[in-house]
């Protein structure tokens, strides 16, 4: 049976519901429209609310225009083989330069690599929701230090800041301070950590997608 995907929409702007393929899937049931909230973790709430039990459950961003379904089913089989409760994607930093040499300019250092986030995450069931607490208050832990202390403690803070941790080191320690088994999985193709949120990622996504049709 198909998965059921729910959208986060503003609903005074929702450009995309008249669209053939989303007017098609809409019908069919297998789209759902919900209202977004504040903030990511209250829009996910939102989505629990409405759906009862959406779980397992892919999370992603309206600006991550490069996620693919063999992404989504890699992440999925990973959590599920590893018996992980919660999965990030990541790439390498060697892998997404590869893609573009400005595909991303900040990168999260550790002892055996370099990474950025492909805001795709994955939940397996409503116990698993504790490891999104790590978001209540925003992402772009990059360029607010003091989201890392908030979420994951001072102590993981100074690890993370001071490059001590590899990143399943990170993990373990993130899953014991949640209570939760935080895997990360590491992705292949560099393009999916281009998020578009100004104009050189627009057109680095451009010139990406244009490569996938040749």
């Amino acid at each position: 049976m198909a998965r059921k995907c729910y959208l986060g929409i503003d609903p005074r702007s929702c450009v995309i519901a008249d669209i053939p393929a989303v007017a098609e899937l809409t019908a069919a049931g297998r789209l759902h429209m919900c209202v977004s909230r504040d903030g990511i973790v209250e829009s996910i709430e939102a989505v629990i609310e409405q759906a009862g039990n959406p779980f397992p459950m892919l999370i992603t961003t309206g600006d991550n225009v490069l996620v693919t379904a063999e992404q989504i089913r890699s992440i999925h089989d990973f959590g599920m083989r590893d018996g992980a409760g919660a999965v990030l994607a990541i790439a390498e930093k060697s892998s997404i330069l590869a893609e573009h040499p400005e595909a991303q300019r900040n990168f999260y250092e550790f002892s055996d690599m370099a990474i950025a986030n492909c805001n795709t995450y994955w939940l397996r069931d409503a116990a698993s929701f504790r490891a999104a607490e790590a978001f209540r208050q925003g992402g772009q832990f990059m360029k607010n230090v003091g989201r890392i202390a908030s979420a994951f403690g001072v102590w993981n803070l100074i690890r993370f800041r001071l490059g001590w941790s590899t990143v399943n080191g990170a993990m373990t320690a993130i899953s014991r301070r949640f209570k939760v088994k935080v895997r990360a999985f590491v992705l292949t193709e560099g393009a999916y950590a281009v998020d578009v949120d100004n104009e050189r990622t627009y057109k680095i996504a451009e010139m990406l997608l244009a490569k996938r049709k040749l």
